[in-house]
Parts: structure tokens; C-alpha cells; sequence
């Protein structure tokens, strides 16, 4: 069997298709697939690295950024300010891309926190 990745847009469209093409009796399954497409579409846009040119964050908030021209890809305390990134120590950066922090880990409602 062959390894063969497929791009998201493509995976989420295959999903529609499905839900429209497939009939169950009681609608569930293309109801699900329906929703597991949207789902996926939320969640590539909410993982996606936006580059600056198209939008900035919104000040004060915690991002990843793509760094040029060391590439490195940290998180900073953020002020923006044109394209430019302050970090909490005054260090100056020219992001090239950037994303939202993912969630922290929780369960049951709770922030896990390491144990000793």
C-alpha cells in the first residue's frame, strides 16, 4: 500500500461529497459527515500560519511566530506595532507568518499541571 497525503481542501471537500451523495435511512451518517467536514475546515483556518501581509494579531495577545531570517518559530507575549514584534525583554523581530497558540492541555475542565 502506497503512503499517499492528501491536502486538506481536498479531504474536506471528499467528506461533502459524501455526506450529499451517501443515503442512510435515518440521515445520521451524512448528517455526521456533514459535520466532521465543517469541523475540519474550522480547525485547518484556526491552525493555519497567516502571513503578516494579509493580517496582524491583535495586540497583546500570545502567537507563534515565523521569524526571518533565522526561520525559528517561537511564542511571544505580543506588541504589535506596524510588522513589527516586541518581545517582553525588548528584543526587536520581523515576523514573516504567524498562528494563534494552541489550547493548553485540559481534562475535565482543568488545566493539567506536571507532577513531581
Amino acid at each position: 500500500m502506497s503512503e499517499r497525503k492528501t491536502d486538506d481542501a481536498t479531504l474536506i471537500e471528499a467528506l461533502r461529497i459524501l455526506a450529499r451523495t451517501l443515503t442512510t435511512e435515518d440521515g445520521v451518517i451524512p448528517a455526521c459527515l456533514s459535520e466532521a467536514a465543517d469541523r475540519l475546515a474550522e480547525l485547518v483556518e484556526e491552525r493555519r500560519w497567516v502571513p503578516v501581509a494579509e493580517r496582524l494579531p491583535e495586540e497583546g495577545v500570545e502567537v507563534l511566530c515565523l521569524i526571518q531570517p533565522e526561520c525559528a518559530c517561537v511564542g511571544y507575549q505580543t506588541r504589535v506595532f506596524g510588522q513589527v514584534v516586541w518581545n517582553d525583554e525588548g528584543a526587536l523581530f520581523r515576523p514573516t507568518h504567524w498562528m494563534p497558540l494552541p489550547p493548553g492541555p485540559e481534562a475535565n475542565g482543568k488545566t493539567e499541571l506536571p507532577t513531581d
